[in-house]
Formats: structure tokens, C-alpha cells, sequence
């Protein structure tokens, strides 16, 4: 099923960084949306009929908190995206054991849309 907004607000937090200036502050939604009208031009919000796609996420870690805030809020809706979001990777010794989503990553692993692959080794795709 395709769903077909009015109105679309996107934000890319990593090619404006200024916008990263909405998740500061009160994480109330209705406060959220306020500080967006503020930031972005021509802005337009229907209740129901309004997507906000943040993209680029990872670039703001209030934005990631935001989203728990924005969720309980039925009035958009809410898309988040961003590049390699979750995943750490560091060097693993014969000491270290590999963990879930640490060391290196095995070339056999899943791919993460976008590019890169998954530390976990798929595990976390079960």
C-alpha cells in the first residue's frame, strides 16, 4: 500500500546542521513542532496528512531521544534515518571476544541499506 502525504517535512541533520537546534530544549512534541515552523521555510503541518522524515539521525543524539517523545504522538508521522546507526566497530583481539555489534566485521555479514554491513553477523536481523 502506498501512502500519499500532503504535506512533507524533511529535515537532513547532517547538511543542516542549524536544524539540529529543534531537539534542543523541551522534547515535547507539540514544542518539536514549533521550534521546526521556526527553522524551516515554508513549512506546512496537517494533522493526519503530515510526514516528517528526519534524515541523517545519527548526526544528533537528541533527535534519537526525540523520536521516543514523538512516537507517543499521533498527530504526524515520523520517519528517522541514518547512516550506520547502531553499529560500532572497533579491532578485536584473540582476546576480546566478538559481541553483538563490536569487532571487526566479517565480510559474510548482511548488508545495512545504504551500504556497510552488520557487526552482529546477522543476529540482529532474526
Amino acid at each position: 500500500m502506498i501512502v500519499k502525504f500532503v504535506a512533507k517535512i524533511y529535515l537532513n541533520l547532517f547538511k543542516n546542521p542549524e536544524y539540529k537546534q529543534i531537539f534542543e530544549g523541551d522534547l515535547e512534541p507539540d514544542e518539536i513542532y514549533k521550534r521546526i515552523s521556526l527553522l524551516v521555510k515554508n513549512v506546512k503541518f496537517i494533522e493526519g496528512d503530515t510526514l516528517i522524515f528526519i534524515d541523517e539521525i545519527q548526526a544528533c543524539n537528541k533527535a534519537r531521544t526525540a523520536l521516543k517523545f514523538l512516537a507517543t504522538d499521533d498527530k504526524y508521522d515520523i520517519v528517522a534515518s541514518g547512516s550506520l546507526l547502531g553499529l560500532h566497530y572497533n579491532k578485536r583481539t584473540k582476546k576480546s571476544p566478538a559481541r553483538h555489534h563490536q569487532g571487526s566485521v566479517p565480510k559474510q555479514t548482511p548488508r545495512i541499506p545504504g551500504g556497510g554491513r552488520h557487526a552482529c553477523r546477522g543476529e540482529c536481523l532474526r
